[in-house]
C-alpha cells in the first residue's frame, strides 16, 4: 500500500545514498551479561515493529523518478532484519570495532525496510547489538529515541508497546522556528511570517512532474522571507574557502574504521567546564580539537594560522518533538582553533564560536537548504552537497544519552555509541555520546584517510587530562546559591549588631 512521501530532507539523504558511503546511522549497545536472542525478538516485536518506518521501505514513484515515498511491507523478514553472530576468540573492544567497521562499510538492501540489528555474543562476558538504520528514516536524536523505546530501568519490566512515534514535521511534532539542540523556544530577531514558513517545510510534500521546478523556487521564497540576515548568511556560506588539504581530508573508498574511547566521567567534564568556564558541549569539543591538533602535528602539518571547520548538526525539534521520528535538523559550520596551542585558552575560542553559533541563523537557513535539496535534480543536489561538504573536514554529533541505566530484555545496558553518516566528501565523523554519568567519543573514518583512528581517540583522552590538571589550579567559581547564602550570614549579623545596639 503506498504510503507517505518522504519529506524533503528524508529524501535528500536518501538519495545521496552512494556505494563509498553507505548513509546509514550505525549505533552499538553493549551489556555487561549475555542478551538472550529470544527475549531480544519478543522486545523488537512488541516495541518495535508497531512504529511505522519498521515495516515499510522507500520506493521511487515509477511516475516521477528522483522522488520516494513509503510502501508498507506485507511481511516483516525478522531473519534479514535481525541477525545473530558471535565474536572470534579474545572478543574484546578490538574485535567488536572490527565487526562494527564492517557493517558501517556495507549499504542496506532497499528491497527490505531499511533498518538492521546484529546481536553480537561472547563480547568479552556479555553481549552487543549493533543497530543500523538508514538516515532517511531518522537522525541522530530520533535513533536515541528509537533504541530507549527498548530499554527498561529495571531488569524484570514487561515487554510492552510504547506509543507511535509521529514522522518529524506532523502538527504535533513541527519544530519551534530556530529550536536548537537541547531547547525550544524561538531565536530572537525572526518574524512571525519566517516562523510559519520554517514550520511549514516539514509536512509531506506532494510532488507532481511539472511541479518540481515550482516547488524549488517556493523554498528559495520560503528561505528569503527570513529576510536579509538570511541572504548576509547564506552568502557568507557560499563564501568561505574550501578546508585546506590536510591528513584528514581525502577521496573516500567506502572501507569505514570505527573506534571509540574509554569513558570519561561526566562530572570530571562538568568540573572543567566549571573551573574555565564553558559548557559541557564546549569542553568536549575543545578536547577533540585538541586531539586534531595532535593528529596533524604528528603527521607534520604546520597548523599556522589553520583553522578547520565541523559540520554540526542541530536539532531542530521543540521539546515536546523530541519523540518523532524522522529528521529535523539543520548544520552548522563550527570554527576549530587548531592554531590555539594552550587548552585554556583553546576553551574560550571553541565557545565564543558555539556562543556565536547559537545567536546566527545558519541553523535556519541550513534547514532550508536541506529541503531544497529534497527536490531539486538530484545531480543538482549531489553537486551543492559537494560545495558545502568541501568546506569541512569532520562532522561532529553530540547526542546526550539517558543519565540513569537501562536494560534490553533484562540485560543491564553497559554502554552506548554511534554515530551519523557522512556525506559531500566529508570521510571524518566523530561522535560524542553520554550515558549514565559516563562521556565516550567515537570516531568512525574512511580507512584511507585515516589509517590509525585510535591516535585521534588516544589525543582525545590526553587533552581531557590536560583540561582536568588546568582546572585543578583554579578555584571553584562561586554559586547564585553560594552568594544568596553569604548575603543571608551578612544581614543576620547587621541584624544582631542592630539589635545588640539598640540595647545599649
Amino acid at each position: 500500500m503506498r504510503g507517505q512521501r518522504l519529506s524533503g530532507i528524508d529524501a535528500a539523504l536518501l538519495r545521496a545514498e552512494h556505494p563509498t558511503n553507505p548513509l546509514t546511522v550505525t549505533g552499538v549497545l553493549m551489556f555487561a551479561s549475555p542478551l538472550g536472542f529470544e527475549p531480544l525478538v519478543q522486545t523488537i516485536e512488541t516495541r518495535l515493529l508497531h512504529i511505522d518506518r519498521f515495516h515499510q521501505r522507500a520506493v521511487e514513484d515509477p511516475q516521477e523518478p528522483g522522488h520516494f515515498y513509503w510502501q508498507e511491507e506485507p511481511e516483516i523478514d525478522l531473519d534479514y532484519h535481525l541477525k545473530r553472530t558471535a565474536l572470534p576468540e579474545p572478543g574484546d573492544q578490538a574485535a567488536l570495532q572490527a565487526l562494527v567497521s564492517h557493517l558501517a562499510s556495507t549499504q542496506l538492501d532497499f528491497t527490505h525496510p531499511l533498518w538492521q540489528f546484529h546481536l553480537v555474543e561472547h563480547y568479552g562476558s556479555g553481549s552487543a547489538l549493533i543497530c543500523r538504520l538508514h538516515h532517511s528514516i531518522a537522525d541522530g536524536v530520533a535513533l536515541v529515541q528509537v533504541l530507549l523505546s527498548l530499554t527498561d530501568l529495571q531488569p524484570g519490566d514487561s515487554v510492552a508497546v510504547v506509543e507511535q512515534p509521529q514522522p518529524a514535521g506532523r502538527e504535533t511534532g513541527a519544530p519551534a522556528a530556530g529550536a536548537s539542540a537541547g531547547a525550544g523556544g524561538s531565536r530572537p530577531g525572526i518574524g512571525r511570517r519566517a516562523a510559519r514558513g520554517l514550520a511549514q517545510w516539514g509536512t509531506p510534500l506532494l510532488l507532481h512532474p511539472r511541479s518540481t521546478l515550482r516547488l524549488a523556487r517556493t523554498r528559495a521564497a520560503d528561505l528569503l522571507a527570513l529576510g536579509t540576515g538570511a541572504a548576509a548568511t547564506l552568502g557568507a556560506l557560499l563564501l568561505y574557502e574550501p578546508d585546506p588539504k590536510t591528513p584528514l581530508r581525502g577521496a573516500l573508498t567506502g572501507r569505514k574504521h570505527a573506534v571509540w574511547s574509554a569513558p570519561v566521567p561526566l562530572p570530571e567534564v562538568k568540573l572543567i567546564g566549571r573551573r574555565l568556564g564553558g559548557t559541557v558541549n564546549d569542553v568536549l569539543i575543545t578536547a577533540l580539537t585538541g586531539a586534531l591538533r595532535r593528529y596533524l602535528l604528528d603527521h607534520g602539518v604546520v597548523l599556522k594560522d589553520i583553522r578547520l571547520r565541523a559540520i554540526v548538526p542541530v536539532n531542530m525539534r521543540s521539546g515536546e518533538g523530541g519523540q518523532n521520528i524522522g529528521n529535523d535538523l539543520a548544520l552548522v559550520f563550527l570554527p576549530l582553533p587548531m592554531d590555539v596551542a594552550d587548552p585554556v585558552a583553546g576553551l574560550a575560542e571553541v565557545k565564543r564560536g558555539m556562543d556565536d553559533l547559537k545567536g546566527s541563523l545558519e541553523p535556519l537557513v541550513t534547514k532550508g537548504l536541506f529541503q531544497l535539496l529534497g527536490v531539486v535534480p538530484r545531480p543538482l543536489q549531489d553537486a551543492l552537497i559537494s560545495f558545502f561538504g568541501s568546506k569541512a573536514t569532520a562532522l561532529i554529533t553530540n547526542v546526550p544519552g539517558p543519565g540513569e541505566p537501562l536494560y534490553v530484555a533484562g540485560a543491564p545496558l553497559d554502554a552506548i555509541m554511534g554515530w551519523a553518516p557522512q556525506t559531500g566528501g566529508v570521510g571524518l565523523g566523530i561522535s560524542i555520546l553520554s550515558y549514565a554519568g559516563q562521556v565516550r567519543l567515537g570516531v568512525l573514518v574512511d580507512e584511507e584517510i585515516v589509517p590509525d583512528p585510535e591516535a585521534i581517540v588516544a589525543g582525545f583522552e590526553a587533552e581531557v587530562e590536560t583540561l582536568l590538571a588546568a582546572a585543578a589550579g583554579r578555584p571553584e567559581p562561586t554559586s547564585l546559591k553560594d552568594i544568596l547564602a553569604n548575603l543571608d550570614r551578612t544581614l543576620e549579623t547587621i541584624d544582631s549588631i542592630l539589635a545588640q545596639g539598640s540595647e545599649q
